[in-house]
């Protein structure tokens, strides 16, 4: 029996902790003692933007190049919106945030009806990458790093193991950054 479930961040770290599930997928890094973590995929940020867009025909988007654009953003006050931020400040602008949301699949629902440009986690986005909707690489390269954890203070489950070896074979092997 297999239930997938999404929480907080910080919620799923206590439950794999103290084992009131077999394991989860954290971004890195996971920084607790009481959990042991199997990276399992590297993804680099992207840009989704509708196709008829004027930048659509670029293939890699920067901050000078998004400056003007209305922009759909993630994780207000995480670390991937910080590191997205940051590098609109290195080149001296500030980012026109014009949407704030969760998921990667609302930020490809919001740039697909031309809302704004979304920057979201590469891996993540590609389910919805279809007409009118085109992905085009961020400079940058923010990279996001994702692990399997389960509980340290006991052996993973066979169904946290198992779980482990599909997604090892879905993602394959892992890749350094850049």
């Amino acid at each position: 029996h297999l239930t997938l479930e999404s929480r907080s961040v910080e919620t799923a770290k206590a439950m794999i902790a103290t084992r009131e599930v077999d394991g989860g997928f954290v971004k890195r890094p996971v920084a607790r003692p009481d959990l042991r973590e199997e990276p399992v995929v590297t993804s680099e940020c992207v840009c989704l933007l509708h196709a008829a867009h004027p930048l659509a025909k670029r293939a890699t988007l920067d901050p000078r190049a998004l400056v003007s654009e209305p922009l759909i953003l993630l994780g207000l006050g995480r670390s991937s919106r910080t590191h997205i931020e940051t590098a609109f400040a290195a080149v001296g602008v500030r980012p026109n945030v014009r949407i704030d949301t969760h998921t990667v699949a609302s930020a490809a629902a919001l740039a697909a009806r031309r809302l704004g440009i979304a920057i979201v986690n590469g891996v993540l986005a590609r389910p919805y990458v279809r007409e009118p909707l085109v992905e085009r690489r961020f400079t940058p390269t923010l990279v996001q790093e994702y692990a399997f954890c389960t509980a340290a203070n006991a052996p993973p489950s066979r169904l946290a193991e198992a779980f482990l070896a599909l997604a090892r074979e879905r993602f394959g092997p892992l890749r350094a950054p850049g």
